[in-house]
């Protein structure tokens, strides 16, 4: 229905629309006009009948009150004069008729019962009932019935005249709607004319503009775009002209030609796309003039051959300031045309400049009989940057040439150079392949010597386990003098083999990379004060006074590796000692450098010694170095206790250095920087075969009193070290039993209940490591975890977190020494004891 309608003429279009709004509009009128008359008459009517109605009954009334029936007559005769009424009925208030009047022969028993109210309509009848009072006493009702044919009469009068004026206003509405339409459509129709001779290829339209209302404005629109149809069609003719061109140019210029060759066919080719005349191609030489390389349709002697100074004449002019020229006057001999007619002067000549990358490449003049076109420069210039291009892609190519006679003489140089550096890389190569070889033997070397370094250590101090037990169990019986004396050698002896072996294992963890540096809170202060607490009283049976100055406001507070502190000052503090005889041992804090969160602190230990002389200062802290060998042979040493030293400051980030002045005193000093640490910490960490003092409280024996004695299992394979601990443990509260293998000690751990298991690591058919992690398998949950302490000779890097991966709790390295079997002992006993009183307290 749309698409009909949409396809429909404008004018008919508009017809239409007129229409249907005529047609709406007389439609209102027809309907809406008569209506509210009725409505009207209606509203007057019921007035009328109302107070008709009202005045009888007040008549009636009046008479009834007064017994006046005369009068009740004479009220209904007021209502009978009306030609409309209809039917009247008096009522008593019995509802029985007593007066009544019905010309038109109603059915009056139908509004008897009728109700006192408004008026309504039924039947073309007004109806009204009214009650018969008077001075408020009601004798009846009054039923009125009012004819509506007048009004129904009236009404039909109105609606022919409604529809007469309907008509004509219909009419007028379609006369004015077809002229109007004419005006409106006539434009329109040109338009389309228009449009379609456009789409049939026509260009040259143009309608006439006679108005100038927006019809007009469409018209000088259409008018508008017609011309800028025309003008983009000979700019879009043009630019298809210049593309052409280009590309037909572009096309010719391809491939390799000669400078001269190339020349006459870009000059061939202006000719006959531009129709040209004249035509000449300058080139930049070397000695910066314009040398003329090709010319097209000259004279005889007018130009071959001339070489052209830059600022010389017109050519040279451009090719000075690299901007074209249009000569559109030619003056008399400036050029002339070679041609059967004789010779002819042009009318317009262009001289052009073409450049490549910022470099005047040289210049192209053209000349016409006639003139130049814009279309024409347009595409000289747009064709100058290709023409500088294959001029530089021709004289490229003969420079290739040269080159490449160059470059093939050179390549072959080159290949002699390449075989003899090919040689040389071979041999290389074989040197490269026979020091990795050696850097593989050397690691292997390294590698063996770490292992037997550590099975060394591990033999040695197994029979120092036995020397070092003995000597202190025999130091604890009554021995006289002498004895006394002879067993006081053997121990300092045995601890002096030990710090020998301790020196060469740590310092064989130093070389091969195997020295963890750890990052942990502690207390330099306290760290220092178990140093000096340690060496106490071997400073006081010299005679030396033993001293810490750490002033209070230098933070304690730090993070860093409190047991290599601890191992460095020792050891420093240990030498000045041993090389003091009288005087004093100083161990200093001074503050060097703070920030917001480091603190860098001087340790230095001073002494008042024999002091090194100043030739072999420098030599102290080389491995197995002292300053002179008559002091391994008095003071003995091996001479790597400085130089694990200076290798430990450099590990974390400090040097070692001293100062000493011989026969008066030395000074050992460091500098290191220590982040803060906010917590209130205690130096101490688990033992290890370097450390040089315990710092952790451990319990001592009167501080905790044992009821049941403390049932121990001790495996161990070796004898004389079942003896030794045996000895040590026995002035203990406790019962031991004894494993001589892992296996064995499983077997007896399931049998029976111990309280605490010393386990060797190194044993026969099953070591510690496993016969822990069978033990730890078959603990029942119920029965809680029993302490196991490792008993081992290894003191390598990585031998502690073995024994705790295996499941072990705690560890003794060693030679075991009583006091530190003694701590052990005590602190698992502490530790035990709280763990039942805390499952007492859960159990209430």
């Amino acid at each position: 229905m749309f698409s009909l309608l949409s396809n429909l003429p404008i004018r008919v279009k508009l017809v239409a629309s007129f229409l249907l709004v005529l047609l709406c509009i007389s439609a209102f009128i027809f309907t809406y006009y008569p209506r509210q008359q009725k409505r009207a008459s209606l509203r007057t009517l019921e007035n009328k009948v109302q107070s008709m109605a009202e005045m009888v009954a007040l008549g009636a009334g009046i008479g009834l009150g007064a017994d006046d029936f005369a009068a009740v007559a004479e009220a209904l005769e007021l209502a009978k004069r009306d030609s409309n009424l209809s039917y009247i009925v008096l009522l008593d208030l019995n509802q029985k008729e007593f007066a009544s009047f019905n010309p038109r022969h109603l059915n009056i028993d139908l509004f008897k019962h009728l109700e006192v109210g408004p008026l309504f309509e039924q039947n073309e009848q007004l109806h009204a009932a009214v009650p018969i009072a008077f001075q408020k006493e009601t004798y009846g009702s009054l039923r009125l019935g009012y004819s509506l044919d007048e009004i129904n009469l009236r009404l039909q009068e109105h609606r022919l005249t409604t529809l007469y004026i309907s008509l004509a206003v219909l009419s007028i509405g379609l006369t004015l709607t077809f002229f109007f339409s004419g005006l409106i459509t006539k434009p329109l129709i040109q338009l389309q004319q228009a449009a379609d001779a456009v789409t049939s290829g026509s260009r040259d339209v143009m309608i006439e503009v006679t108005s100038g209302d927006e019809l007009g404005v469409l018209g000088k629109a259409f008018n508008a775009m017609i011309k800028h149809i025309q003008e983009s069609v000979s700019k879009i003719e043009s630019q298809n002209w210049l593309k052409a061109g280009q590309a037909e140019l572009s096309e010719m210029m391809h491939g390799e030609q000669t400078v001269p060759s190339l020349a006459r066919n870009i000059l061939q080719f202006f000719a006959d796309y531009l129709n040209v005349q004249i035509g000449v191609i300058y080139l930049m030489t070397d000695d910066d003039t314009l040398s003329h390389a090709a010319g097209y349709g000259l004279t005889e002697n007018s130009g071959a051959g001339k070489r052209l100074a830059v600022g010389s004449g017109l050519v040279g002019e451009v090719a000075l300031r690299r901007r074209p020229i249009l000569l559109q006057d030619v003056p008399d001999g400036y050029l002339t045309i070679a041609s059967a007619a004789g010779q002819a002067r042009p009318g317009a000549v262009y001289i052009a400049p073409f450049v490549l990358d910022s470099e005047l490449r040289g210049c192209v003049e053209l000349a016409t009989l006639s003139s130049f076109d814009e279309a024409g420069i347009e595409f000289i210039n747009q064709s100058l940057d290709g023409i500088a291009i294959s001029f530089h892609s021709a004289e490229s190519r003969v420079r290739q040439r040269m080159l490449l006679d160059e470059s093939r003489q050179q390549a072959q140089e080159l290949q002699q150079q390449q075989a003899s550096i090919q040689k040389k890389n071979l041999e290389l190569q074989k040197a490269h392949s026979e020091i990795e070889e050696k850097a593989k033997e050397l690691q292997k070397a390294n590698e063996y010597k770490s292992d037997f370094l550590a099975n060394m250590s591990h033999e040695i101090r197994t029979p120092l386990n036995g020397i070092l037990g003995t000597t202190e169990m025999m130091a604890l019986m009554d021995l006289d003098r002498e004895q006394s004396d002879y067993n006081q050698t053997i121990l300092s002896c045995s601890e002096s083999l030990l710090t020998i072996v301790n020196d060469i294992l740590d310092f064989s963890k130093v070389e091969a990379g195997m020295l963890d540096i750890e990052a942990v809170p502690f207390d330099l202060r306290e760290t220092l004060k178990a140093v000096v607490y340690l060496f106490g009283e071997k400073a006081k049976e010299k005679g030396v006074d033993l001293k810490l100055f750490y002033p209070e406001s230098i933070a304690s507070n730090v993070i860093g590796d409190p047991s290599r502190i601890r191992q460095i000052v020792s050891n420093l503090v240990g030498n000045a000692i041993k090389f003091t005889e009288t005087g004093h041992v100083h161990l200093k804090i001074e503050q060097i450098d703070e920030t917001s969160g480091d603190v860098s602190l001087k340790v230095s230990v001073e002494d008042t010694g024999i002091g090194i002389e100043d030739g072999k200062l420098g030599l102290i802290f080389d491995k197995f170095t002292q300053a002179d060998s008559s002091i391994t042979r008095e003071y003995g040493g091996t001479g790597l206790g400085l130089a694990i030293c200076k290798k430990l400051v450099e590990l974390m980030g400090g040097t070692l250095s001293a100062t000493s002045t011989s026969g008066q005193g030395s000074t050992f000093y460091f500098v290191l920087s220590f982040a803060r640490s906010g917590e209130n910490t205690r130096s101490g960490r688990a033992e290890s075969s370097t450390d040089s003092t315990k710092t952790a409280d451990l319990p001592s024996e009167m501080s905790v009193r044992i009821v049941d004695p403390i049932k121990i299992l001790l495996v161990e394979d070796n004898a004389d070290n079942q003896t030794l601990l045996l000895r040590m443990l026995s002035k203990q509260n406790c019962v031991i039993d004894i494993a001589n293998n892992g296996e064995e000690a499983v077997q007896r751990f399931m049998e029976d209940r111990y309280d605490m298991v010393f386990m060797d690591c190194q044993m026969p058919i099953m070591d510690g490591y496993a016969a822990t992690a069978e033990i730890r398998r078959r603990e029942g949950p119920d029965n809680g975890r029993v302490p196991i302490i490792a008993l081992t000779a290894n003191a390598m890097k990585g031998d502690d977190e073995k024994c705790f991966a295996a499941g072990m709790d705690d560890y003794l390295t060693k030679p075991i020494r009583r006091a530190k079997l003694e701590g052990k002992f005590w602190h698992w006993v502490q530790h035990a004891m709280a763990s039942q009183d805390t499952c007492s307290t859960k159990q209430e």
